[in-house]
């Protein structure tokens, strides 16, 4: 089977810091019931996801093995 390699794309560090705060912000909202968890819940997975392309930006990505045999 042929791995599929991508390229992420560099995402800056304040997007980084957007989503750990705005997901530490709004999960203690929630659960002091300061904010629906309708809401708490939607708000969280946005900004779990936020933190989470963050996280995969970071890691290195390696050109292909066949464009340098060329």
């Amino acid at each position: 089977m042929k791995k599929i390699r991508y390229q992420t794309f560099p995402l800056s560090g304040s997007f980084m810091l957007t989503g750990l705060l705005g997901f530490i912000v709004v999960s203690i909202y929630t659960f002091y019931g300061r904010l629906n968890p309708t809401w708490g819940v939607t708000f969280s997975v946005v900004f779990l996801t936020m933190l989470i392309a963050s996280v995969i930006s970071i890691t290195p990505t390696f050109p292909r093995l066949s464009s340098k045999a060329k």
